[in-house]
Protein backbone atom coordinates (compact mmCIF):
# COMPACT_ATOMS: atom_id res chain seq x y z
CA UNK A 1 0.00 0.00 0.00
CA UNK A 2 1.23 3.45 -0.88
CA UNK A 3 0.34 6.17 1.63
CA UNK A 4 0.63 9.57 0.02
CA UNK A 5 0.19 12.97 1.60
CA UNK A 6 0.15 16.64 0.80
CA UNK A 7 0.10 17.80 -2.79
CA UNK A 8 0.79 15.42 -5.67
CA UNK A 9 1.84 17.52 -8.63
CA UNK A 10 4.55 18.17 -11.18
CA UNK A 11 7.03 19.10 -8.47
CA UNK A 12 6.95 15.78 -6.60
CA UNK A 13 5.52 13.28 -9.08
CA UNK A 14 8.96 11.69 -9.55
CA UNK A 15 8.84 10.57 -5.90
CA UNK A 16 5.44 8.95 -6.45
CA UNK A 17 6.68 7.24 -9.61
CA UNK A 18 9.68 5.90 -7.69
CA UNK A 19 7.35 4.43 -5.04
CA UNK A 20 5.24 2.79 -7.75
CA UNK A 21 8.34 1.36 -9.38
CA UNK A 22 9.39 -0.01 -5.99
CA UNK A 23 5.99 -1.68 -5.62
CA UNK A 24 6.47 -3.37 -8.99
CA UNK A 25 9.87 -4.71 -7.95
CA UNK A 26 8.50 -6.82 -5.10
CA UNK A 27 7.05 -9.90 -6.76
CA UNK A 28 4.15 -9.57 -9.15
CA UNK A 29 1.44 -7.69 -7.28
CA UNK A 30 -1.90 -7.60 -9.04
CA UNK A 31 -3.57 -4.96 -6.87
CA UNK A 32 -2.19 -1.52 -6.10
CA UNK A 33 -3.71 0.26 -3.10
CA UNK A 34 -3.07 3.98 -2.80
CA UNK A 35 -4.18 5.71 0.40
CA UNK A 36 -5.03 9.31 -0.45
CA UNK A 37 -6.52 10.17 2.95
CA UNK A 38 -3.85 12.83 3.59
CA UNK A 39 -3.62 14.15 0.01
CA UNK A 40 -4.87 17.70 -0.35
CA UNK A 41 -4.34 18.25 -4.09
CA UNK A 42 -3.55 16.36 -7.28
CA UNK A 43 -2.95 17.63 -10.79
CA UNK A 44 -2.91 16.13 -14.27
CA UNK A 45 0.53 14.59 -13.80
CA UNK A 46 -0.87 12.54 -10.92
CA UNK A 47 -3.78 11.43 -13.12
CA UNK A 48 -1.34 10.29 -15.78
CA UNK A 49 0.57 8.22 -13.21
CA UNK A 50 -2.68 6.62 -12.00
CA UNK A 51 -3.68 5.82 -15.57
CA UNK A 52 -0.27 4.22 -16.19
CA UNK A 53 -0.56 2.23 -12.96
CA UNK A 54 -3.94 0.90 -14.09
CA UNK A 55 -2.20 -0.70 -17.07
CA UNK A 56 0.43 -2.40 -14.88
CA UNK A 57 -1.86 -3.70 -12.15
CA UNK A 58 -5.05 -5.73 -12.46
CA UNK A 59 -6.76 -3.41 -10.00
CA UNK A 60 -5.94 0.02 -8.59
CA UNK A 61 -7.77 1.02 -5.41
CA UNK A 62 -7.77 4.64 -4.26
CA UNK A 63 -8.65 5.02 -0.60
CA UNK A 64 -10.39 8.00 0.99
CA UNK A 65 -9.73 10.80 -1.49
CA UNK A 66 -10.91 14.21 -0.32
CA UNK A 67 -13.85 15.81 -2.16
CA UNK A 68 -11.41 17.95 -4.16
CA UNK A 69 -9.24 14.97 -5.11
CA UNK A 70 -12.37 12.96 -5.98
CA UNK A 71 -13.52 15.77 -8.23
CA UNK A 72 -10.19 15.83 -10.07
CA UNK A 73 -10.38 12.04 -10.50
CA UNK A 74 -13.89 12.42 -11.92
CA UNK A 75 -12.87 15.22 -14.25
CA UNK A 76 -9.95 13.11 -15.42
CA UNK A 77 -12.39 10.29 -16.20
CA UNK A 78 -10.42 7.73 -14.24
CA UNK A 79 -13.44 6.04 -12.69
CA UNK A 80 -13.21 3.20 -15.20
CA UNK A 81 -9.50 2.69 -14.44
CA UNK A 82 -9.36 3.00 -10.64
CA UNK A 83 -11.82 2.06 -7.92
CA UNK A 84 -12.45 4.58 -5.16
CA UNK A 85 -13.19 3.34 -1.64
CA UNK A 86 -14.38 5.70 1.12
CA UNK A 87 -14.77 5.17 4.83
CA UNK A 88 -12.87 4.45 8.01
CA UNK A 89 -12.45 0.77 7.16
CA UNK A 90 -10.78 1.62 3.87
CA UNK A 91 -7.35 2.17 5.38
Amino acid sequence: MLRLSGEIDLFNIADVQAELFEALQHGSPTTLIIDLTAVTFIDLTALRVLATASRRFTEVLVLNPSPLVSRVLDLGRLSHLVRTVHGPGAT
